[in-house]
């Protein structure tokens, strides 16, 4: 399974080197290897296992839950 993370400052451009975690909550809990952002703001996440959503944390705030399904893209506003 993979997604693609696009992280955005406040004025909506991209955030270089913001590094993103994945959570995943319900029965199989837990988390990918954290990523971080590339020059256009996207960081790319590769898990072994299915999951149903998916719960974001990037430079210290929380967005989601979000449904997850393979290839998706979420961006993230940072306030």
């Amino acid at each position: 399974m993979s997604f693609d993370v696009r992280i955005l400052d406040r004025n909506g451009k991209p955030v270089s080197g913001a590094k993103v975690e994945a959570y995943f909550p319900g029965f199989f809990k837990g988390g990918c290897q954290p990523a971080f952002a590339n020059a256009d703001g996207h960081a790319l996440f590769e898990c072994t296992m299915t999951h149903p959503s998916v719960i974001f944390h990037c430079r210290g705030h929380r967005f989601g839950s979000f449904k997850l399904r393979d290839g998706d893209s979420f961006t993230l506003n940072l306030p």
